[in-house]
């Protein structure tokens, strides 16, 4: 007879607290990146070299949406930012913040995460 199953387990970060640890460190809103309501990423060239909106203000550049468009994350789930996703990246501002989370936490370019709210 087989053994009863035994529960597994699954290495991830806390999506949240990566974030919130390279916002602190860089000084930056990654759903904000361009600093339409709030303070601009000022380390990023490609902020500095935004082109306002018609109203005068910075672009809205967040990137929590370019991940909900590729991970589908929900409530509970894990999900894994790809090296791979810059393929499919449009803009510059994306791909410095995908570069900043694979610099600090990636692991053969790639990192497993883990997102709650």
């Amino acid at each position: 007879m087989m053994n009863k199953p035994v529960k597994q387990s699954k290495e991830a970060f806390d999506f949240h607290e990566c974030t919130t640890f390279l916002e602190q460190k860089y000084n930056m809103n990654t759903e904000d990146y361009a600093g339409h309501f709030g303070k601009p990423a000022i380390h990023s060239p490609t902020v500095r070299d935004a082109k306002p909106e018609e109203d005068g203000r910075p672009p809205y550049w967040n990137f929590w949406h370019f991940i909900c468009d590729h991970a589908s994350p929900s409530n509970g789930s894990y999900f894994t930012m790809h090296q791979e996703w810059e393929d499919s990246m449009q803009y510059e501002w994306q791909k410095e913040i995908l570069k900043l989370y694979l610099d600090e936490f990636g692991e053969n370019d790639k990192i497993e995460f883990y997102v709650w709210w």
